[in-house]
Order: C-alpha cells, then structure tokens, then sequence
C-alpha cells in the first residue's frame, strides 16, 4: 500500500500534474539493430532486442541485448560496455569470464556488491556474475519444474523472466512457466513461493498470495514499503502483495484487453500485456503497457491511471518533446533512477529510452553542510568549485544524466573545471565524497 513521505523536494513532482515539464530522448541505441559500440557512447550503439533492464546503486544501467546474447552495461558517464555473453544464445561458461560465456538472457538484476543476475527461460535457471566477472548457475537444476528447496541449485524453475533483489538481497523470479512468483534467500539459498498457487489463472484477490492464480507473470517490483507489484501479463492486470498481511489484490487493470480508462481508477482500465512494473520514490506504479505501446503510472494515493509516455501508436518519434507524445514500439521494460526519470527499453525501436526533466533531471539540490560554493553561474569559460575536501570526486552532468567531463578528483579545498567546449543550456556540478556518499548537487547555466 501506499506510504506518505514527508516533505518531498519540489523537483519530485508527479507526471500526471506536470507533465509538461518532462521529455523524452534516447539514451541509447542507433534504432539499427546489430552490435557495435562498446567502449563508446551509448547513444553510438547497436542493439539487437534490448528487452530487459536493471540499474544499480550506482546508476549503472544492465540491459538483456537479447538477439546479441550479451548483458550490456551503460556507465552513467554515458558509455556503454559488454559484461557477459560471447554472442551465442546457449547455456555454457560457468566458472569462466562472463564474456566468455554463452548466455539466454532475459530478466536481469544487480545487488548493492556489485553481483548482476540473469534469468534464462530456455534452460530454466538463474545465472550470477560475481563482480569479478565471473559467471555461474545461482539458482536452478536445468529441470522445467516446479519445486522448493532448501538450496537454491536444488530448486526447479519453469522459463523464469523477471527478476528483482530486494534491500535485503533476496532475489525474487516471476516464475512465468509455473505462474508464480519465487524468492531466494540470501543467507541460506532456500527457494520458497511468495505468490501464486502455480495453477494458471485469474483468482484469489482479497486472500493470500500464495493461494492466488496468476497467469504468465513477467516481472516483479517493490515499493520502500515491502509491498510486491507483480506485472500479471496474460491476465492484464498489476497485483499487489500487501507486505503487513500477505494479501493480493489488483490494483490496475479490468483482465480485459484494451486500451481505456485514463484519469480515473485504474483498477477499470484496461491493458494489453503489461509486462514490466516499477515504483518511484513516493510509491506510485509505473506499468509498461506493452502492446498499447505506452507507459502508465497509477497514483498509489487516488487509485487512477495516466498515460506518461507513449502516444498509442508503435513506431519511433518525438524525442525531446513531450513524453506523451512520443512513439514507443513494444516497450518491454522500465526502471526508475533515485531522480524519478523514467528508463524504457523500447524493444522493437533498438532502443533505451529516457524520461527525464529537462530542468534539472528530476535532481533536487543537496548540500549537506552548505559548505560547498560553486562561482561564476551561469558560467562561459570555466566554474570554481570551493569547500570541497582532498580525495571528493566531481562531475559534470547534462540534463539527459550523462556525464559530459572526465570526473575530477579534488587534490585541495578548491578545483576549477573548464566549461568552454559545452554547449549552452543546464548542467549539474555533482559532488561526491571518497567513499561514494553524495554531497552536493548544484545546478548551473552555461552561457
């Protein structure tokens, strides 16, 4: 269920009251599919079904690139790299370099210690690469089953897609084959069922989760409540799994096919396979609709839908304009960022897009002791960053969230950092201490 939270920054502002002051843009992605570009800009890139994504404490996005067989990985500076995957589809590798390895990707996941998994619903298992790079079966016998265990590698799985870890690194599967959803615990590998009956159907709101029926699910989120989301596909409908008391009920979506039910309660709307699910920092419910080729968000606090991205129509337009009046082609996933701007892996375009307030990319100032100064703003040569510590760590974002100067390493109590090769427009300084803790975020003009 929805939580309040206190005194939210204005820059946090709900697309459905604002969203005249969002864009959309590509983040990655030529539109051409293929493969190239790594150790390049992303924007540069080819894709070849670029379906799933998860981001990281650290704002690294992981995309599925299905048809490439690799795992990408696009650096909040904007470039993109291969973590895993040698190209072929297949199941092979554990022990080695990831990148060595033949892979099935589909759902994707990465924990706060810099493990990444990936769900292969062809071998039904769930694969783990370690933050050296290695890879290896975390969870699955190979069997397309349906079976518990006390350990993970025991435990049956039946074409497992969606993964999600939980603030406790638990990792969470929506089983799609055995039409549930799953957990692994992080302290003793044992896999238990967390929703779903494993019987194929639409039943069950209103009683517990595990006695319910879902059909096909494809991804799984949760809120900062402990409440789980699931995107139940073939039903057509979101169901939440209420974290105090185990209960599931819809919280959007009639079961029918459609595309209908815009500013008012979601739970009359109609869908057609929504097949991704993610929460922003207030606990609103985002939805990529896929086949309507839109993306909805349900206001936790009233009950009702918005469109947010996507005009209904499948096809590729409208970058840096509104975000609802933007083609979108079978959006196959989404992630929000900690600034509220929205990712969407716009599968049949070759592409990931990007949500985002042209502003201040949904960035609320942060100055933790107020210390830090920043002159001359708005700024044409260069800017003068001042109350800053031996060892912080500086850089230059635009308002797309890309990183457009090398970092910088403060050495003193003032660095200077050259602006003139910048395009005009907004920009924002943001400063980070040794160990990785934010400590400013200040926004400037380029003149």
């Amino acid at each position: 269920m929805k939580r309040t939270l206190s005194l939210l920054l204005p820059l946090f502002l709900s697309f459905s009251v604002h969203a005249q002051l969002w864009e959309i843009a590509t983040y990655a992605g030529t539109g051409m599919p293929g493969y190239s570009g790594d150790g390049s800009v992303a924007t540069a890139a080819d894709f070849n079904g670029p379906l799933c994504m998860a981001m990281d404490q650290d704002r690294n996005l992981f995309v599925a690139d299905f048809y490439n067989a690799r795992i990408r990985k696009v650096k909040p500076n904007g470039i993109i790299v291969t973590m895993a995957g040698n190209g072929t589809l297949g199941y092979g590798g554990d022990g080695t370099i990831a990148t060595s390895a033949e892979i099935y990707p589909h759902g994707v996941a990465a924990d706060k210690h810099g493990n990444v998994f990936l769900s292969d619903p062809a071998n039904n298992v769930i694969r783990k690469i370690n933050a050296a790079g290695i890879i290896s079966t975390y969870a699955g016998d190979g069997t397309a089953g349906y079976a518990d265990a006390t350990t993970a590698l025991a435990a049956e799985f039946n074409a497992p897609f969606g993964l999600y870890v939980d603030g406790h690194d638990n990792l969470y599967i929506a089983d799609a084959g055995n039409h549930a959803i799953r957990r692994i615990d992080s302290a003793t590998g044992a896999v238990t069922t967390v929703a779903g009956s494993g019987v194929m159907g639409y039943y069950g709101d209103g009683g517990p989760a595990g006695l319910a029926q879902l059909d096909s699910p494809f991804a799984i989120t949760f809120d900062k409540a402990g409440d789980l989301f699931i995107a139940d596909r073939n039903n057509n409908v979101v169901r939440e799994v209420n974290a105090t008391n185990g209960l599931i009920n819809t919280i959007a979506g009639t079961g029918a096919i459609g595309y209908s039910g815009d500013s008012a309660l979601a739970t009359d709307a109609t869908m057609h396979y929504p097949v991704s699910v993610a929460t922003d920092t207030a606990g609103n419910v985002y939805i990529a609709d896929s086949y309507n080729n839109v993306i909805r968000e349900v206001d936790m606090t009233t009950g009702n839908i918005v469109t947010v991205a996507g005009n209904g129509y499948a096809g590729f337009g409208g970058d840096l304009g509104y975000p609802t009046g933007a083609n979108l082609f079978h959006p196959y996933s989404i992630v929000l960022d900690t600034f509220n701007s929205i990712y969407i892996a716009d599968a049949n375009n070759q592409r990931i897009r990007k949500v985002f307030n042209p502003l201040a990319n949904g960035v609320a100032d942060v100055n933790t002791k107020n210390e830090i100064r920043l002159f001359p703003n708005p700024a044409h040569t260069s800017i003068t960053i001042t109350g800053v510590q031996n060892g912080d760590k500086i850089g230059l974002i635009d308002v797309t969230g890309k990183m457009v100067t090398s970092l910088s390493q403060a050495t003193g109590t003032a660095v200077e950092i050259p602006v003139s090769q910048l395009a005009e427009g907004l920009y924002l300084v943001q400063i980070w201490s040794a160990n990785g803790s934010p400590k400013a975020t200040i926004k400037i003009t380029k003149d």
